[in-house]
């Protein structure tokens, strides 16, 4: 058996990247992972992909990660999906290619609530 196996992840930015990476591995040491990303259809993907190694252990919704609202319903049908939840993997995450004082507030705005 795996490191985590029977355990339950949440990934967030999980369509690509460290976090597509960290629910593959997750996923090859014994855990079930949702993988939630503003890019549903990338998260999907993604879980197919793992499931194809991995029969059965990924599932994928989108997910924009500053909503409140979005969070409580996918802690709620992680939750359902796997039959619990122990791990959370907070990897979403944006940037603006700018020098700070020439972000503009829509800019900023969109860093603070996502990567915060």
């Amino acid at each position: 058996m795996g490191r985590v196996s029977n355990k339950m992840a949440i990934i967030t930015g999980g369509a690509q990247g460290l976090g597509a990476a960290t629910a593959m591995m997750l996923a090859k040491e014994g855990a079930k992972v949702t993988l939630t990303d503003i890019n549903g259809e990338g998260a999907e993907a993604m879980a197919a992909k793992i499931n194809a190694a991995y029969p059965g252990s990924a599932f994928a919704m989108q997910h924009d990660v500053t909503s409140e609202s979005r969070w409580k319903e996918v802690v709620q049908e992680a939750h359902d999906l796997m039959g619990g939840l122990n791990v959370l993997v907070n990897n979403a995450g944006i940037t603006r290619d700018g020098l700070l004082l020439r972000m503009s507030e829509e800019d900023w705005e969109a860093v603070i609530d996502t990567n915060l």
